[in-house]
């Protein structure tokens, strides 16, 4: 599980089973099974002194007999030996103030047990959930191995940082529902692992029936794929006759395949479109390829989870652009938009990280942390896209909103321009939490991504920053990915 360590050890310290049945099955459900019962304080701190490995976490319950919360952590920051065991209180509004005063103690964080309060419904469970999820990331996030030069553990020496840039730069990431296993492709399939690129199909080949090939709803199973930027028109050819209908096959399989070539048509053209920005004939196809999502979301509303649910690996910021107009597109929907609001929200969103164009790949792809110079530099895409854009009199006034708006926050702490409440528009407020969305559950070389239940409990650290109405709807639209984790 990214972000949060799978052999994570918890001990759970509450006098009631019920409560420590739901918050076993919760974590369980987060992905953690390293968990200990205990039924009062007294026990759980002969479980946790005596505990071989260690237990990383303890959420603990205040009132109980034997030996109470307050007194737990005090005996607790009193031995050395458990000076790195994080503290969770387990809370409901009766003992608020009474954990409130425990905080001076040294307990890390408090966790609303709303559920005991005669109420087990699935909201409920949802928020308490993400707030177990939080308190989970809050550690593990803040440990993972990053050198002082922001640069993550692996990629110290220049050599590995050129052969991860050569990788980025050279191969692009294509959907495994596209190569359809007996069919012949005309160019090369590549994978790769530890940015060491292999070839595991020749050009011309017939796929075959490996798990590397997989052809399902259960993308986990497929393998990253990637083709050479040198057969970009050979791909592109390859995507016309898949989309000409001459494959055949289930009803099933065949949407997927054909959402996968929206996908990956939308692809090529916002690659396009980011080489060359002030070409008329490459805004053309954009606006052309938006529609075509627009319609095949309209028209087939499962086909969106299909294109929801592909994978992201690597940061390619063409990539990211097609993934937050996707969902914006989906969110819009949910929200009960209009075709004619939809198309300019679209390409806004598609077009949104356009001055990206004009930044080193240095700083783009660089494996880890931006010091405060580069994130300096990455904050005039906004203001740079604008310039690139501005001159196309054929995109509508509000396609620009996505662009200029998508890093400001209803708190006024976003950027370029820091505006806040009521002035961010509608296309602004949906970009917002698409993007950051996006680029928490993109995979990298060099850091695993977030799961989307993980992505949202990180947006919820901030509610001020976001739309209550829309990021709920979006959390909605979610749910049936969110359950399939």
């Amino acid at each position: 599980m990214s972000g949060i360590k799978l052999n994570t050890k918890v001990l759970v310290v509450d006098d009631s089973i019920p409560v420590r049945t739901v918050i076993k099955r919760l974590l369980s459900k987060i992905g953690l099974t390293n968990i200990v019962e205990a039924e009062n304080g007294k026990i759980g701190f002969e479980k946790l002194t005596t505990a071989d490995p260690p237990f990383d976490m303890v959420l603990l319950d205040n009132q109980m007999p034997v030996m109470d919360g307050e007194t737990f952590v005090k005996k607790v920051r009193e031995n050395d030996v458990l000076a790195k065991v994080v503290l969770y209180g387990l809370k409901t509004e009766t003992d608020q103030i009474k954990l409130d005063q425990s905080a001076n103690l040294g307990i890390d964080g408090f966790i609303s047990k709303i559920f005991h309060q005669r109420s087990t419904t699935e909201d409920n469970l949802l928020r308490l959930e993400l707030e177990l999820t939080n308190c989970l990331l809050d550690h593990f996030r803040s440990n993972r191995d990053v050198w002082s030069d922001g640069i993550s553990a692996g990629f110290e020496s220049p050599k590995k940082i050129r052969q991860y840039n050569d990788f980025l730069t050279n191969y692009m990431p294509i959907e495994p529902n596209i190569i359809i296993p007996g069919l012949k492709i005309p160019l090369s399939i590549y994978t790769e692992k530890d940015t060491i690129v292999k070839m595991i199909l020749e050009a011309d080949a017939i796929v075959p029936e490996q798990e590397i090939f997989y052809q399902g709803d259960d993308i986990k199973k497929a393998g990253h794929l990637f083709v050479h930027l040198d057969d970009r028109e050979k791909y592109k050819n390859f995507l016309k006759e898949l989309s000409s209908g001459k494959i055949k096959g289930s009803s099933e399989k065949m949407d997927r395949v054909r959402a996968a070539v929206i996908k990956e048509n939308s692809k090529m053209v916002t690659k396009d479109f980011m080489e060359n920005p002030r070409s008329g004939e490459t805004v053309k196809e954009a606006k052309n390829v938006v529609s075509e999502m627009i319609d095949n979301i309209l028209n087939n509303p499962s086909s969106f989870y299909g294109l929801m649910k592909i994978n992201t690996y690597d940061y390619y910021t063409y990539l990211h652009s097609i993934n937050v107009c996707t969902l914006s597109i989906g969110l819009a929907v949910s929200l009960g938009l209009k075709k004619e609001e939809l198309d300019p929200l679209a390409i806004g969103a598609l077009m949104h990280d356009m001055g990206k164009s004009r930044i080193p790949s240095s700083i783009i792809n660089k494996p880890g942390r931006l010091s405060e110079e580069e994130f300096t530099t990455i904050k005039n895409h906004v203001n740079w896209g604008h310039e690139l854009l501005e001159s196309h009199k054929d995109l509508p006034p509000e396609s620009f909103i996505p662009l200029k708006q998508h890093h400001e926050k209803l708190s006024g702490k976003g950027y370029p321009n820091g505006i806040e409440g009521d002035q961010l528009h509608l296309f602004g407020r949906i970009a917002s939490i698409v993007d950051i969305y996006d680029a928490l559950t993109t995979e990298r070389s060099y850091k695993k991504a977030f799961k989307p239940f993980e992505a949202v409990s990180i947006l919820l650290k901030t509610p001020e920053d976001f739309d209550e109405d829309i990021f709920n709807n979006f959390v909605t639209m979610l749910g049936k990915q969110i359950r399939d984790e």
